[in-house]
């Protein structure tokens, strides 16, 4: 009897675990989406990943775009010999629901540029 009063309670702390851990998830992908500064959203996003959100999966790497990629924004590299530096990084638009007002103001720059509205002057640093 004392083995399956302790099973019962073992069940139920971790059925009550995975109910907090889902809902801790649910608070701080909310809290992503809608922080204020760029390090507050990716920390937020992180512990939402933490917590297996799923739909945080799609918020961080675009917070952590800048410290993961190999080349950073306005830095010069070399391409087969040509220094090279670019402005930002552009993502599609479906990722646009979890961008932040300056990646959507370059993105729809880029896609200004593409469909012939700019002449892209600006994106070519001298």
């Amino acid at each position: 009897m004392e083995r399956f009063i302790i099973i019962v309670l073992l069940i139920l702390i971790l059925a009550l675990t995975r109910y907090w851990r889902r809902k801790l998830g649910e608070a701080y992908c909310a809290a992503a989406k809608y922080a204020p500064t760029l390090e507050l959203r990716r920390e937020f996003s992180r512990k939402a990943v933490l917590a297996g959100k799923k739909e945080a999966r799609r918020i961080f790497p675009i917070t952590v775009a800048r410290f993961a990629a190999d080349h950073q924004p306005l830095k010069v590299f070399k391409r087969k010999k040509i220094p090279c530096v670019f402005t930002d990084y552009y993502f599609p638009s479906r990722c646009n629901p979890y961008l932040s007002e300056e990646q959507k103001q370059f993105c729809q720059s880029v896609l200004d540029f593409k469909d012939g509205k700019y002449d892209g002057i600006r994106f070519l640093v001298a």
